[in-house]
């Protein structure tokens, strides 16, 4: 399962690509490299390869930790507020991405949290909480 925090939860001391090859290799999937990189390229990142998170923007080390959640091709990806500290623009191109992932014919499903109002075109259920209430939209 590949799981997206509020705050990117990088390990400092490795790269963006050393960070996503970590939970790879844990997961003992083959060419991990390209993997990881082919991840970057798809939240817009890829020139970040070889920067630790100290280097990057809070929002460059978000995409780097979606990166790593979507990397190997997780069944399940669980995103607890993804996008809560992106631009407009990469806001949008996150919640592309994590649609295609449910639109790709791999049979996966991602389950995101959201304040923002724009992830409800992206969705297929929208489930709304108030007071601890849950309902479907």
């Amino acid at each position: 399962m590949g799981m997206v925090f509020q705050h990117h939860g990088l390990v400092p001391d490795f790269t963006a690509r050393e960070n996503i090859e970590l939970v790879l290799r844990a997961r003992e999937i083959k060419n991990s490299a390209a993997i990881a990189m082919g991840a970057l390229e798809e939240v817009g990142v890829a020139e970040l390869a070889d920067r630790r998170p100290a280097e990057m923007s809070g929002g460059q080390a978000q995409r780097v930790g979606i990166a790593r959640a979507i990397a190997g091709g997780h069944r399940i990806v669980l995103a607890d507020e993804p996008t809560g500290q992106l631009d407009r623009a990469n806001t949008d191109m996150i919640f592309k991405v994590l649609r295609h992932i449910v639109t790709d014919g791999a049979d996966r499903a991602v389950l995101l949290s959201s304040h923002d109002p724009r992830a409800c075109d992206y969705v297929d259920r929208v489930l709304d909480m108030e007071d601890g209430v849950l309902e479907e939209v």
